[in-house]
């Protein structure tokens, strides 16, 4: 297997990691995007990119795993789907 493919390999797994971290912190509560990413640090001391992130919560959001809502403050929230 070459360098390359260890690295996409890599990147899938992360990326995987970061799927189910996303959804078990929104399983305790709505966050918004920043939020998301302060939590993800705090608890890997790896604090990811708000694209990467940002793909994620999308990607997650076409699937139907979590909606999103603004508030009366402009913020974006992320919640579980019911």
């Amino acid at each position: 297997m070459s360098g390359i493919e260890l690295l996409e390999i890599e990147w899938m797994l992360l990326r995987g990691a970061l799927r189910l971290l996303i959804l078990a912190l929104l399983q305790k509560s709505m966050m918004t995007g920043y939020q998301i990413i302060k939590a993800i640090q705090k608890l890997t001391d790896k604090k990811p990119s708000l694209s990467t992130i940002h793909d994620i919560l999308t990607e997650l959001e076409n699937k139907k795993l979590i909606e999103s809502f603004i508030t009366q403050q402009s913020e974006k929230y992320y919640k579980i789907t019911e």
